[in-house]
């Protein structure tokens, strides 16, 4: 296997092991309903839902916070992670419009979501917030999310705008420190969050994290991915206790 199969590989395990130890209380965590706001308000603002209309996907779901900002403006919204915990969390908010499934690795996304027996696949708009610094492959992501969008959908992606240095501040060592000491490290032990460094610096039993974006990395990965009108928002937010940049990266799909 390539270094870069295998590297895809563990990134998706460690965050499986990660998200689904800490699904149950994920939603406790200091500012992670603020920021689910933040996201459904910016997505609100750039997408422009229509509640008859618009269909929704939210990548990298969790439990369900963003969707359920988004959820009274959108016509439906179908979550997605790769980890059953969470997935298994979301639903227990489950309602006729806002649903998840859980993503197989290695499986066409197209192919798993039309086996949901939706009208169709394509979405006016695709949120994932909070996950890009987790991808082994986030170009390979965004060509991905951009495929499954209508023709004039948009995608949302909010993330960390880029930083120096390890990115672990003191109360977010403190976060993972405590988080160990609660919940199951992934397999084989190892940290059980780490903020900061390459995806391909990561040790098989870590999760993966970049020092955030750059707005050029994230017009280059929507370009690439055939988005056009990119835009790039900066704001504060909370995250851990502390301020922190971020941004909200977005494109349209050509008509």
């Amino acid at each position: 296997m390539s270094r870069i199969l295998k590297t895809a590989a563990n990134a998706v395990e460690a965050n499986k092991a990660h998200y689904d130890a800490t699904a149950v209380d994920y939603e406790a965590i200091p500012d992670v309903m603020a920021m689910g706001k933040h996201v459904g308000d910016a997505f609100k603002r750039i997408v422009r839902p229509n509640p008859q209309k618009t269909t929704v996907m939210e990548y990298a779901c969790g439990t369900g916070i963003v969707s359920r900002e988004i959820a009274p403006t959108a016509k439906s919204i179908l979550g997605i992670d790769i980890s059953q915990g969470m997935v298994d969390q979301y639903n227990k908010r489950r309602t006729d419009k806002m649903r998840a499934i859980c993503a197989q690795h290695g499986i066409p996304l197209a192919q798993q979501i039309a086996g949901t027996q939706l009208a169709d696949v394509r979405f006016d708009g695709i949120v994932c917030s909070m996950a890009y610094h987790h991808f082994a492959d986030p170009a390979s992501v965004t060509s991905t999310l951009a495929g499954l969008l209508a023709h004039g959908g948009k995608l949302v992606v909010v993330d960390r705008n880029a930083f120096e240095g390890d990115g672990m501040t003191k109360t977010g060592q403190a976060h993972a420190t405590a988080q160990a000491q609660t919940s199951p490290a992934p397999s084989g032990g190892g940290r059980p969050h780490p903020h900061g460094g390459a995806p391909e610096a990561a040790p098989d039993n870590a999760v993966p994290h970049q020092n955030g974006f750059s707005e050029e990395q994230m017009r280059e990965m929507f370009t690439k991915g055939g988005l056009v009108d990119v835009g790039f928002e900066k704001f504060k937010a909370m995250i851990f206790g502390n301020e922190v940049e971020m941004f909200a990266a977005h494109g349209t799909k050509p008509e």
